[in-house]
């Protein structure tokens, strides 16, 4: 199974389903599951990267929501596979918030959060060096869902096609 390492808070974004896409400069062929890995630098810039006003209200809004009851502070967990998304497809045409000119957007569908993996990322799509042992019984359920799930939307786009 395919992973992309993402700097936080954007994995974060994408796995609470505030964030549906993701800006790459390179474009993917990947379709279907994808493990999200979070890098272990932090994107202490996040906040600059916005090209729309409603995408950086919506992220401050998550943020506030998770300050709340935890004093302040979040733990951003790094440096580990931190769930998986359902990645449908890349194009450069996008009416989103969190679209950034010039870019390959990649679409990403039910995100899924696990128990924190820690394993090394990469650049772009990678295979990560963890068993299947080393996910959670609860986790390993989520993945064989999305696997029938993305089966299911593949199957209907064969056949609209």
């Amino acid at each position: 199974m395919l992973a992309l390492t993402i700097k936080q808070p954007w994995a974060e974004f994408i796995l609470a389903g505030l964030k549906k896409l993701d800006n790459r400069v390179w474009r993917a062929s990947h379709k279907g599951v994808l493990l999200i890995h979070a890098s272990k630098k932090f994107d202490e810039t996040w906040y600059e990267q916005f090209d729309s006003i409603r995408g950086l209200q919506e992220a401050r809004a998550f943020i506030d929501r998770r300050t709340v009851g935890s004093f302040g502070k979040i733990h951003w967990r790094t440096g580990a596979i931190v769930g998986a998304v359902i990645m449908t497809g890349c194009d450069m045409n996008h009416n989103d918030p969190w679209c950034k000119y010039g870019c390959w957007y990649h679409r990403y569908a039910y995100p899924r959060r696990f128990k924190p993996i820690e394993c090394a990322g990469r650049m772009k799509l990678f295979q990560p060096k963890v068993s299947r042992e080393a996910f959670d019984k609860r986790d390993i359920k989520q993945i064989e869902e999305l696997k029938r799930i993305s089966k299911e939307i593949y199957k209907f786009e064969e056949v609209i096609e």
